[in-house]
């Protein structure tokens, strides 16, 4: 993002971004960033405290659990908020 800034080329060059912390959701909403691929991560928090129940119980685990992803585009504003990171949960 700072390069592109530097180089002059954010409007020539379409930026997508992984993640959602508040500094990239501004610039998505600026159009610095054309896109982010967002987690969800208050399901990542419940799943995590689920297998670490089961794990504790010694109870069997998958190998892999997938977790939400999103892409959200320069004109989804509302759906960037509901995605954004909250430090403060």
């Amino acid at each position: 993002m700072t390069g592109l800034k530097q180089a002059n080329a954010t409007k020539k060059v379409k930026l997508i971004a992984y993640d959602a912390a508040p500094a990239e959701v501004n610039a998505l909403k600026n159009g610095t960033i054309s896109a982010l691929i967002a987690q969800n991560p208050a399901q990542e928090g419940r799943v995590t405290m689920q297998l670490a129940d089961k794990l504790m119980k010694e109870a069997d685990v998958p190998k892999r659990k997938l977790t939400e992803l999103v892409v959200i585009d320069s004109k989804q504003h509302e759906l960037a908020d509901k995605y954004e990171y909250n430090s403060t949960c």
